[in-house]
């Protein structure tokens, strides 16, 4: 085991000393200078490979579950093939999985009760694409009309 460093000491990670503390497993550089504001000591490893110490915030802060501002959820899955910046939308990945096989880019989900966040698959339906997306929402808004002016058949 190498010298003991004051960071060391406070550190409560398993991960070894001299290895990058995000997690990776890779090997960290030794400090060529003393620098207090990193808490980097001339000739002792440093703590984290250079951007890796944003990693573990950035793995942690959210679980991969991000909320957009039209209330949708996105999930991070890296390699999927809809996924923008890492992620794909909930009701996307839902559909796919209950579906079996990818859908088309130009394929839309619809939420049947309106409600953006609410992914169960009895309430998703899969769109060809936007013109007949547009036309579900048209024929919802007829019927409320019809109903609001008690024009519709009971």
């Amino acid at each position: 085991m190498g010298p003991q460093t004051p960071y060391e000491l406070k550190r409560k990670t398993e991960i070894p000393y001299g290895y990058c503390q995000c997690g990776c497993g890779g090997l960290s550089p030794v400090a060529k200078w003393t620098n207090k504001r990193y808490a980097h000591i001339k000739g002792f490893p440093v703590r984290f490979i250079s951007g890796h110490h944003n990693k573990t915030r950035k793995r942690n802060r959210k679980g991969g579950i991000t909320q957009r501002s039209d209330g949708r959820t996105r999930i991070l899955k890296h390699g999927h093939h809809r996924a923008n910046n890492g992620y794909v939308l909930r009701a996307v990945f839902i559909a796919e999985n209950v579906l079996g096989k990818n859908l088309p880019f130009d394929a839309v989900i619809h939420h049947f009760d309106g409600n953006p966040g609410n992914d169960n698959n009895e309430n998703l339906v899969i769109c060809e694409n936007r013109a007949y997306h547009s036309l579900l929402h048209k024929r919802k808004r007829e019927k409320e009309k019809l109903w609001k002016s008690n024009l519709w058949p009971l």
